[in-house]
């Protein structure tokens, strides 16, 4: 584990903590995000919206789950908010 997720995050640009807090926002009040809606918000390239859900992953693992066989991530059983 990375240490707190605030320690983790004060080390983000502020250009990636916005789209950390875009992938919480769509996981609790929509349920799911996948790489299109980073891609679409944001203009990032596809690795780099991988890199987002990797990191966001990374930090609140509890938060999201991948769903494998429509490639698109899912909220967590014990979702907290990040933001």
């Amino acid at each position: 584990m990375l240490g707190s997720p605030s320690k983790r995050l004060e080390d983000l640009s502020l250009v990636q903590r916005d789209r950390l807090a875009y992938i919480d926002f769509r996981l609790y009040f929509f349920g799911e995000i996948g790489r299109p809606d980073l891609i679409e918000r944001f203009g990032v390239a596809p690795a780099g919206a991988t890199r987002d859900l990797a990191l966001y992953r990374e930090i609140v693992p509890h938060n999201i789950t991948f769903d494998g066989s429509n490639k698109i991530y899912r909220i967590g059983q014990a979702f907290s908010p990040l933001f």
